[in-house]
């Protein structure tokens, strides 16, 4: 028996560390179902000349400020999002890189939006044109585990000036 316990604490031992890891893994991306997701500012990226361009739109960025209130860092896997102007979808899109957010920390995420002018209801292109409007994202943010895929809901919206 005493030989055997050593041989027993030696194959347990990195089983455990990776286990410590998987957890690690696993606390990361749920941290961010905690994390606030607020609206920072929209950005007039660039925009078309109707009528002189083909598939003439309006590229936006949306920003948000996503706080992490976690004692660890919340990591976001993949974000599919669709974007709200004065009430009308205008636009969807998805963001796949890693996004990570330290400890007690915040950081800003980057949405870009590309809006077509053909079929926006005039209340939507009169925002535009103005460069303000009621702003809403909502989307769902989808965290990987190796027991499959954890979606959680994120909507934030605002009055915006562009």
């Amino acid at each position: 028996m005493k030989r055997l316990f050593p041989l027993l604490f030696a194959l347990a031992l990195p089983m455990t560390v990776s286990g410590c890891d998987a957890l690690g893994f696993l606390a990361e991306r749920q941290a961010i179902a905690r994390a606030q997701f607020d609206f920072a500012r929209a950005e007039l990226a660039g925009a078309d000349v109707p009528f002189l361009t083909p598939d003439s739109g309006a590229d936006l960025r949306i920003v948000l400020k996503v706080t992490n209130p976690n004692p660890l860092t919340a990591r976001l896997d993949k974000l599919d999002y669709d974007v709200f102007l004065e009430g009308t979808k205008v636009g969807t899109g998805t963001m796949a890189q890693d996004f990570a957010v330290d400890a007690n920390t915040s950081k800003e995420l980057t949405l870009p939006v590309h809006v077509p002018y053909q079929g926006l209801p005039e209340a939507a292109l009169k925002a535009i044109q103005a460069r303000q409007a009621a702003l809403r994202v909502a989307g769902t943010s989808h965290l990987s585990t190796p027991l499959g895929t954890l979606s959680y809901p994120i909507e934030v919206s605002r009055t915006a000036t562009f």
